[in-house]
């Protein structure tokens, strides 16, 4: 399923790898802030380009692809496997946990058809 966060920080990669030097994850949150979750899966460009303009970056909608979400036993909400599909510039508003849940039930309710 693919749902919209805002970006409000970014990690660098792993020291001693190729990416320590550059943002390889970027922290996201909904609308109103009850679900979070760090994603990463950019290339080398994106990565590249993110990390040269991170400051202006923040607060930027970002499309995200995952295989769900799920709760903490704290109750915190997250996401499963994230990865970032694309900055979305043409947007201003992101997805709340609420929607982000009717997308998650929407995207449970599809089967495949077999012909």
């Amino acid at each position: 399923m693919n749902i919209d966060l805002i970006i409000i920080g970014f990690e660098y990669g792993a020291k001693g790898t190729k990416n320590e030097n550059v943002y390889s994850t970027i922290n996201l949150e909904s609308s109103c802030g009850k679900l979070r979750t760090n994603a990463s899966g950019m290339t080398e460009v994106m990565m590249k380009d993110i990390t040269e303009r991170a400051d202006e970056l923040i607060g930027t909608i970002v499309e995200i692809r995952c295989c769900g979400l799920s709760q903490d036993s704290k109750g915190n909400w997250s996401t499963l496997h994230p990865s970032v599909v694309e900055l979305r510039d043409d947007k201003d508003t992101c997805d709340s946990l609420k929607t982000a849940q009717e997308i998650e039930a929407m995207a449970k309710g599809l089967t495949k058809q077999i012909s």
